[in-house]
């Protein structure tokens, strides 16, 4: 929701089931989860579910962790540069959403 406040246009999925239904139908740029999503695969399994069928989302997908203490986020099979860890401020989170789009558009 911080990204509409920043003029985004954001779609919301409440669990991966309806992430990938999202992703089907529409064209996304950037796909942020959480890396404990609820559904029937976790923001792991999102990943590797948009590596197979979005490569180009794949490399720059964000996962939001509640993992402050960093032990559980270094054992990610994801860069450290595309987790967000919480608690974070409004300007980190638009930065980095920034940064990702930002790549992925070259």
């Amino acid at each position: 929701r911080l990204l509409m406040l920043e003029g985004f246009d954001v779609l919301l999925a409440e669990n991966s089931t309806q992430a990938r239904e999202l992703l089907s139908r529409n064209q996304v740029d950037l796909v942020v989860s959480d890396l404990r999503m609820p559904g029937d695969i976790d923001g792991l399994g999102l990943l590797a579910s948009l590596e197979q069928d979005y490569p180009e989302l794949a490399a720059t997908a964000l996962l939001v962790t509640g993992d402050v203490s960093g032990t559980a986020a270094g054992s990610l099979p994801v860069p450290d540069a595309r987790l967000i860890r919480k608690p974070f401020t409004r300007t980190e989170y638009v930065s980095r959403v920034r940064v990702a789009l930002a790549q992925r558009t070259g």
